[in-house]
């Protein structure tokens, strides 16, 4: 008889031990975490087995912080093991941008952690190279994918690379003109080595397509690892247009590629430092890494 009881005893144990595994959890109280830190926020969730899920938004609540009326579930609620609190947290507030100049707004988006997209523009109310507008002039929350476009007030921006980027030897030149090309206007791509004085190398241009007033073109760059050069779009009429176009195609047939600043000897195929600096309408440096 007493083994009896010992055997009920010992199966009324294993069905509590059971019902505890397998049966209903235990629910935990959800933490208040508004006006707390995104980090403090997450541990917090993540200490009861809650999931936390964030989404980013501008706001004058301190910048990381959860923003007030956001969190869903509220606080104190009942909730299982597994389950996701969501809640918005602070950017800070939406940045504004236009009077700066363009090195100016880089700076401020960046320190944001917004990535952005300068266009050229023309527009009288700001100084050259400043900013005189932007799209989105305000926002709330935003995805992996926003992006702030700038428009500055220049003829051309050169988006990439920035200044001073480390580049491969064939590096990709992206910009945009505040207007379309006239007729007798071609744009082109050259390359002066910084410890060079005058000498200059066309890379691409003359006929290649303007898609929304955007360009992309290729500056190739000949030297060593952490060379520095000068990348520079320039805006050329028809007759230096053409010079261009014959020394490219002399060089690539002889497979020579003298500075057009000198020429190929017995041409004409050459122009002037001097010339091309008046025809330089934007530049960027570069550092070579290969």
């Amino acid at each position: 008889m007493r083994n009896s009881w010992k055997i009920m005893l010992m199966l009324f144990m294993a069905v509590g031990l059971l019902t505890s595994a397998y049966g209903e959890q235990t629910k935990v109280k959800v933490p208040m975490i508004e006006n707390t830190t995104e980090a403090n926020a997450s541990f917090k969730l993540m200490s009861l087995g809650l999931n936390a899920e964030f989404q980013r938004c501008f706001s004058s609540t301190e910048r990381y912080f959860v923003i007030p009326h956001t969190q869903d579930p509220k606080a104190n609620l009942d909730f299982l093991p597994g389950e996701t609190v969501r809640a918005d947290v602070s950017l800070g507030p939406y940045p504004i941008v236009i009077g700066m100049s363009e090195n100016d707004a880089r700076h401020e988006l960046q320190s944001k952690n917004l990535t952005y997209k300068p266009l050229a523009g023309q527009n009288n109310t700001v100084r050259d190279g400043y900013v005189f507008d932007q799209e989105p002039k305000n926002a709330s929350c935003i995805g992996p994918d926003f992006k702030i476009k700038i428009f500055v007030n220049t003829p051309v921006i050169i988006e990439e690379p920035y200044e001073n980027k480390r580049v491969g030897s064939a590096a990709t030149v992206r910009g945009s003109l505040s207007s379309d090309l006239k007729n007798n206007e071609h744009l082109w791509i050259a390359v002066k080595p910084q410890k060079s004085i005058k000498d200059w190398w066309p890379q691409t241009g003359g006929d290649f397509k303007l898609i929304n007033g955007e360009f992309e073109a290729n500056a190739f760059l000949g030297g060593i690892r952490n060379d520095t050069f000068e990348i520079g779009v320039l805006l050329v009429d028809d007759q230096i247009n053409q010079t261009f176009g014959d020394w490219l195609s002399l060089s690539q047939s002889k497979n020579d590629w003298p500075p057009i600043t000198e020429g190929h000897p017995g041409t004409d195929q050459r122009v002037s430092k001097e010339v091309i600096e008046e025809h330089k309408i934007a530049k960027i440096n570069v550092i070579l890494d290969e």
